[in-house]
């Protein structure tokens, strides 16, 4: 297992088209993918996890990837948190 906290680098964080994107980029991988906040976990394949979540632009997040491609899945995902919120 691999984690980071990472930065959401945008200004309306992953709210509808934005958590529908990450969720598209998560399960390119075969590793489970969590973020926490708060204290309470998120499957980050899951767009209604993520929205509930309410990750605003400038929030920090744990992100945690567990599998056999966990080092790339993280990496994937701290590009699109990083890099203004788009589809890889």
């Amino acid at each position: 297992m691999v984690e980071k906290e990472i930065n959401v680098n945008n200004e309306i964080g992953l709210q509808s088209r934005a958590a529908s994107n990450f969720v598209s980029t998560a399960q390119h991988f075969i590793s489970d993918i969590y973020l926490e906040k708060n204290r309470i976990i998120f499957n980050g394949k899951s767009i209604m996890s993520l929205l509930s979540m309410s990750l605003s632009g400038g929030e920090s997040v744990l992100v945690r990837c567990d599998g056999e491609d966990e080092e790339e899945a993280l990496s994937a995902i701290e590009n699109y948190l990083n890099t203004g919120i788009r589809r890889f």
